[in-house]
C-alpha cells in the first residue's frame, strides 16, 4: 500500500479527512466582472455515486482498451463497473470482492481484482460477474497489480511480516504465485505502484526514495532508480519516460534507462501529490490533494498548470476519448471531468428571446448535468438558466451593441461562448413638411406663415426655419409665423419652411407665391379753400394735393358752418397727378371749415372766411 493511500485510509478508519482550502465552502459573494474565460477549459461535467457510502472509498479507477471504467472501493467490497462514455449517475455493474485495492484487465480481458486482506487475487473471466478462479499463495497483502503483453501478473506486497515488502510474479492462467522478490526496498519500505514498459518490463514505485525496474521474463530488478521521494504513484509515457509522484508538489522525469531523475517539476502549492497520469499527446495529470487541484504537465516545457479545482482528488484515469475520471480522498463517488467549450449557435437577436448556449467538444454521446454549468455571464451580470442535453438556455435581457456571453464550470474554470448582438435601434424619424406657406411683402422684408406638417416623426418640433428663394433672408422660431427681414426691395421673392425635432431637420416646404417687397410710401392731403363761383351762386372752392394715395383715390370732403354740425360732401376722384378739386354753393356770409379724408388719411383743415367788399 503506497504512503498517500495509507494516510487515506488512516484518516477514513477515524473517521475524519483532511481539511483543505479548496474544499470549504467559498462565500456567497458574485463576482464584480465575469471571469476570466478561455476557449476550453477543463470542466467537471458529472458525478458517478457509487453504493456503500460510509462503508469506503473508491480508488484508483482503470480504464480498459474499451473504454469501460471499473473502480475498487476499499472496505465497500467490490468492484465498481461503468460502461464506456458514462459521466453520470449510479454504477451499471459491479464485482464482489472483499477489500478490493486495484483492478487490471489481461490481453484477453480478464479481470483480476487485488483482494488485500482477503491476501488473493480473483480472477474474472469477461463478461462473467462470479469469479474464474483466485490465485493464492501471498506472504503478504496484494496491494498494486502490472501486467504485461505476455499476460505476466506482477504483484507488490505490503504490512507483512518480510520487511522491505515482497513482489510476486503469477503467469498466464496460473493460480498460484510462481515466484517472489522478498525485500525488495529493504527496511520497512514496500513496494506500491507498477508500471509496464514498451518491452514489457515493469517499473515499480515504492514509499521510499527509489523505484526499481524489473526486466520481461525476469524475476529480479536489474536497474534502482535513486534520487526519488516516495514515488508511490508511476506512470510512462508513449516513450518509456518514467514520472513519479512525491509526497510533496513535485513530479520527477526519469528518461528511459536513466538511474535517477533529469528534472522535478513544480505541480501545486500545497502538498500530496496523490497519483501521476501520462496522456498519448505527451502531457500528463497530476492530482495535489491538499491544494484541492489538478494539475496539466507539459512535458515538452517541463511546467504544470492547475486545470481543475476539486477537493480532495486521489485517483486519475483517462478513456480514449478524453474523459477524464477522478476519485476523491474518503467518499464512494467518481467525479468525470472533460475538456470543454461553448458557441452561441444564434449571435444575435431582441430583448426576450431565448438565447442557448451549446457547451462543445464532449466526447460523442457524453452527457454533462445540471452541475456542469454554474453561472452563464451576460457582460458582467449574471442570468438565471435552464439545462437540456449539452446546453444551456437564458432569456436574453433588455441591452444594445454586442455582449460577451460567458460560462463559468464547475471545477473552477470559465469559458467563452462568443458574444451575442442585439439588432441597431431604428434610425429616428424626422418631421414632415410644412404646409401652405403663404407670405406677406413689407419694406425690404415679408411677413411669412405657414401650417404644421401632419407628422412630427419621432419628436416633437422643437424649432421652424423659414428662407426665402432666391436667399437673401431667413427667421427661426417656435411658433407657426415669422418676418423676414434683410429682402432687397424689388425683388421677387418666393419662400419655403422646415420643421427641426430630434430626429434633425425635416425637408422643406413647397415654395410660397412670390411677393416683391416695396420702400413705405407716406400718405397726406393738403388742401386749400377759397370763395368761388359754383353753378351761377356763391360758393365755396376747395383744391387739394395728395402724396402716397396713387391715381384715382376718392376723396371724401367735410364741411360745417363754423361752429355748426360736420356733413359729409360728395366724394370725388383724384386726378392721375393726385390733385382735386371740390366746390358747392354757399352762404357768402357764412364762415365755413372744410377737411377731406381718404380712408384713415385725413387732410388739413381750412377755414374760408365770408368774401369782404
Amino acid at each position: 500500500m503506497s504512503s498517500v493511500r495509507r494516510w487515506l485510509a488512516g484518516l477514513a478508519v477515524v473517521g475524519a479527512l483532511v481539511a483543505v482550502p479548496s474544499a470549504q465552502a467559498a462565500p456567497d459573494v458574485r463576482p464584480a466582472a465575469a471571469p476570466a474565460a478561455s476557449a476550453t477549459a477543463l470542466a467537471i461535467i458529472g458525478t458517478i455515486n457509487l453504493p456503500g457510502a460510509g462503508t469506503g472509498w473508491a480508488d484508483r479507477p482503470y480504464v480498459s482498451a474499451d473504454d469501460t471504467l471499473y473502480v475498487p472501493t476499499q472496505f465497500a467490497n467490490y468492484v465498481a463497473i461503468m460502461n464506456p462514455g458514462r459521466t453520470s449517475g449510479v454504477m451499471d455493474d459491479s464485482l464482489a470482492v472483499a477489500t478490493a485495492w486495484d483492478v487490471v484487465l489481461g490481453h484477453d480481458d480478464t479481470v483480476f481484482v487485488a483482494s488485500k486482506y482477503g491476501q488473493q487475487v480473483v480472477a474474472f473471466a469477461p463478461g462473467a460477474r462470479t469469479p474464474a478462479y483466485t490465485i493464492s499463495g501471498f506472504a503478504q497483502f496484494p496491494d498494486c497489480l502490472g501486467i504485461n503483453s505476455d499476460d505476466t501478473l506482477v504483484v507488490s506486497e505490503a504490512y507483512g511480516a518480510s520487511p522491505g515488502g515482497t513482489l510476486s510474479f503469477v503467469s498466464r492462467n496460473s493460480q498460484a504465485v510462481d515466484d517472489s522478490l522478498v525485500g525488495l526496498f529493504g527496511g520497512s519500505w514496500s513496494p506500491t505502484d507498477i508500471a509496464v514498459d514498451a518491452s514489457g518490463g515493469f517499473y515499480i514505485g515504492s514509499n521510499a526514495t527509489q523505484a526499481k525496474y524489473v526486466p520481461r521474463a525476469a524475476v529480479t530488478p536489474s536497474r534502482t532508480i535513486t534520487g526519488l521521494n516516495s514515488p508511490t504513484r508511476i506512470s510512462l509515457t508513449a516513450d518509456d519516460t518514467l514520472l513519479t509522484i512525491s509526497s510533496d508538489h513535485f513530479v520527477a522525469v526519469v528518461p528511459p534507462g536513466a538511474a535517477s531523475p533529469s528534472a522535478t517539476i513544480n505541480v501545486a502549492a500545497g502538498f500530496f501529490v496523490t497519483d501521476i497520469l501520462t496522456t498519448p499527446a505527451g502531457l500528463a495529470y497530476a492530482s495535489t490533494v491538499n491544494a484541492g487541484s489538478i494539475s496539466r504537465i507539459d512535458l515538452a516545457t517541463g511546467t504544470a498548470t492547475v486545470v481543475l479545482s476539486v477537493a480532495t482528488p486521489r485517483g486519475l484515469a483517462l478513456t480514449s476519448t478524453g474523459l477524464l475520471y477522478i476519485t476523491t480522498g474518503g467518499d464512494m463517488t467518481v467525479l468525470t471531468a472533460a475538456e470543454v467549450g461553448a458557441s452561441l449557435p444564434v449571435t444575435s437577436g431582441s430583448a426576450g428571446s431565448t438565447v442557448t448556449v451549446n457547451v462543445t467538444g464532449l466526447p460523442a454521446g457524453a452527457q454533462m448535468d445540471d452541475s456542469t454549468v454554474t453561472s452563464v455571464w451576460w457582460g458582467d451580470d449574471t442570468l438565471p438558466f435552464t439545462r437540456s442535453g449539452n446546453a444551456v438556455s437564458v432569456i436574453a435581457p433588455a441591452g444594445s451593441g454586442s455582449v460577451p456571453v460567458v460560462l463559468s464550470l464547475n471545477g473552477g474554470n470559465a469559458v467563452s461562448a462568443g458574444s451575442f448582438s442585439y439588432p441597431a435601434p431604428p434610425a429616428p424619424e424626422p418631421p414632415g413638411a410644412p404646409s401652405a406657406v403663404a407670405a406677406t411683402a413689407g419694406d425690404a422684408s415679408a411677413s411669412v406663415s405657414w401650417s404644421a406638417p401632419t407628422s412630427s416623426g419621432s419628436f416633437a418640433i422643437s424649432t421652424y426655419q423659414v428662407e426665402s428663394v432666391p436667399s437673401g433672408g431667413s427667421c427661426l422660431t417656435s411658433g407657426l409665423a415669422c418676418d423676414v427681414a434683410g429682402l432687397r426691395n424689388g425683388t421677387s421673392y418666393a419662400f419655403r419652411a422646415r420643421a427641426l425635432t430630434g430626429a434633425g431637420w425635416g425637408p422643406w416646404s413647397a415654395l410660397s407665391s412670390p411677393v416683391t417687397p416695396s420702400a413705405a410710401v407716406e400718405t397726406s392731403i393738403h388742401i386749400t379753400g377759397s370763395r368761388g363761383v359754383v353753378r351761377g351762386k356763391p360758393g365755396i372752392v376747395v383744391t387739394g394735393t395728395t402724396m402716397g394715395l396713387g391715381k384715382g383715390a376718392l376723396v371724401t370732403p367735410w364741411f360745417a358752418r363754423a361752429g355748426g354740425r360736420v356733413e359729409e360732401g360728395t366724394p370725388t376722384l383724384t386726378s392721375t397727378d393726385g390733385t382735386f378739386t371740390w366746390s358747392r354753393r354757399a352762404s357768402a356770409k357764412a364762415t365755413w371749415v372744410v377737411y377731406v379724408t381718404v380712408d384713415a388719411v385725413r387732410s388739413n383743415t381750412v377755414t374760408i372766411r365770408p368774401k369782404t367788399e
